[in-house]
């Protein structure tokens, strides 16, 4: 009968571990969703979630992101007709609009980069995106800075 113990034990804490695991990644899911909302009135031209992202920023903050190496994530790139957006389960890391330039260029196929400003203003951070059509992405990001 300790056999059958050990076994419940073991199943109750897989069960947790799994629980906990599925409760975090809804949380940060629903996290990057809501810091990709765009102001009331602000429509979006482009939109893609479920983004490869890997993030290196100069100084750590609060909130996760880590100076030096990369963070890798998920992420969800929103662009208007007034800015850029990106976000990760860390929230908004990248706004990009006329007060606050960033850059953002094609680095290859399926490949975007990234550039700018923490809505903070306390940090540079670098965004390496994984996206279809980073050409596209690119183009468009370009006509919102010539348009600013």
């Amino acid at each position: 009968m300790l056999w059958l113990q050990w076994l419940i034990a073991v199943v109750i804490v897989f069960g947790g571990v799994v629980g906990l695991n599925l409760g975090l990644r809804m949380w940060r899911s629903q996290r990057r969703r809501g810091a990709a909302t765009l102001p009331a009135g602000e429509a979006a031209v482009r939109r893609v979630g479920g983004l490869s992202v890997r993030l290196h920023t100069d100084r750590s903050l609060p909130g996760g992101l880590q100076a030096g190496g990369g963070t890798r994530g998920t992420g969800e790139l929103v662009l208007s007709s007034r800015r850029l957006v990106l976000a990760t389960g860390h929230g908004r890391v990248i706004e990009i609009h006329r007060e606050q330039p960033g850059e953002v260029r094609f680095a290859g196929p399926r490949r975007l980069v990234v550039e700018g400003l923490h809505p903070s203003g306390k940090a540079r951070v670098r965004a390496e995106l994984v996206v279809d059509d980073a050409e596209g992405w690119a183009a468009a990001a370009q006509e919102l800075a010539q348009s600013a």
